[in-house]
Parts: structure tokens; C-alpha cells; sequence
């Protein structure tokens, strides 16, 4: 690999990426999976069927010939959103290096429902940083059952970014991730 490729893992994945260091480059998707949607497929041996979008994306392989669960002649009819909990906030971030379009470095999307100051459930995903969708469960699980300030908000950022695996080029996005899960959360829960 001459040194174009090695300059263009400063957009590769900071986790996971031991097999496969290309990024999930989906912007809704992070959204979608927050939100715990589903994607509704026909067509296939079985008929219809619905698949939860948390398991619907794969890693890429190459024996496999699809980065997502669907089976040959299934065809997606729709995406389901199920409604939201009452007291449900939500907010959604994406960081590029400039405020025109680019690749973006990393998104968020963070469903928080709320009681008062205190998180009863919440769901934080993030995209363009792995293989996959990336579930930030550990933050996930510190938030839940807590009043949420800005300490509790860096705490979780700090446990998202945990057993990141940056490249030679892209340890900037570490950082990056981290200030943009804080900010996301916080945006959520004053929404």
C-alpha cells in the first residue's frame, strides 16, 4: 500500500476494525437504531418478516454477498418506527471536518426517556466509527437510574469511546466521538 492508502485511514473505523477497517456509512441508520426501529422485508421463501435494524446490519465479509441480514428476492417494504415513551427527548449529532458536506468523522443519535432530571431508559448510537452501528451500551447503563448532569454526561462519553482501537491516522476521532456523545447527551435531555 503506497502512502495515499495510509492517509486515507484517517476516516476508518476506531473500533472493531482488526478484520475490516471501513466505516458503516449510514446517517439515518444511526438514527433508525436509536429510535430501535425495524425494517419490514418481503418477498422472500418465508414471505414477509420483520427485522429489528440493530441486527440487520453485518460487518462486511467477503463470503458473504450482503452487509445485511436479507435473503435473496426480499426486497425492504418499510421501516417501522415504534412510538416513543412519554417523557421521551432525543437528539442527533454528526461532526465533519468542514460545515459543508464531508465525510463525517463520526455521528451520534441519543434517546433519552426522562423523569424529572433522572434517566429511565436510554439508547445511544453511534456510526462512522465502526464496521457496524455502534451501541454505546456501557454509557447506556450509567446513565440509566441517574439525575443527569454534565459530570454523569462525560462519564458516559468517556465509556463510549473505551477499547477504541484507532489507526495510525485517525486517533483524532477518539476525542472527537468523545466531546460529540457528551454534547448529544446533554442535548437530548434539555430537549
Amino acid at each position: 500500500m503506497g502512502s495515499r492508502g495510509a492517509d486515507e485511514k484517517q476516516h476508518h473505523a476506531i473500533f472493531d476494525n482488526d478484520k475490516n477497517a471501513m466505516v458503516h456509512a449510514s446517517t439515518p441508520a444511526t438514527a433508525l437504531v436509536a429510535y430501535h426501529a425495524s425494517a419490514e422485508l418481503a418477498g422472500g421463501a418465508n414471505g414477509s418478516r420483520v427485522v429489528k435494524l440493530s441486527d440487520f446490519f453485518l460487518p462486511p465479509e467477503m463470503q458473504r454477498a450482503h452487509d445485511a441480514r436479507i435473503e435473496t428476492g426480499e426486497v425492504m417494504t418499510r421501516v417501522i418506527v415504534p412510538p416513543l415513551n412519554a417523557g421521551a427527548k432525543a437528539a442527533y449529532r454528526k461532526q465533519t471536518e468542514r460545515d459543508s458536506y464531508d465525510w463525517p468523522i463520526c455521528d451520534v443519535a441519543v434517546v433519552l426517556t426522562m423523569e424529572g432530571q433522572t434517566v429511565q431508559n436510554a439508547s445511544i448510537v453511534m456510526g462512522w466509527v465502526a464496521p457496524t452501528l455502534r451501541r454505546a451500551v456501557e454509557s447506556e447503563r450509567l446513565l440509566i437510574g441517574n439525575r443527569l448532569t454534565d459530570g454523569l454526561a462525560r462519564q458516559a462519553a468517556r465509556a463510549a469511546v473505551a477499547g477504541a482501537t484507532p489507526l495510525a491516522k485517525n486517533g483524532y476521532k477518539v476525542p472527537v466521538l468523545e466531546t460529540v456523545v457528551r454534547r448529544t447527551i446533554l442535548a437530548a435531555a434539555a430537549g
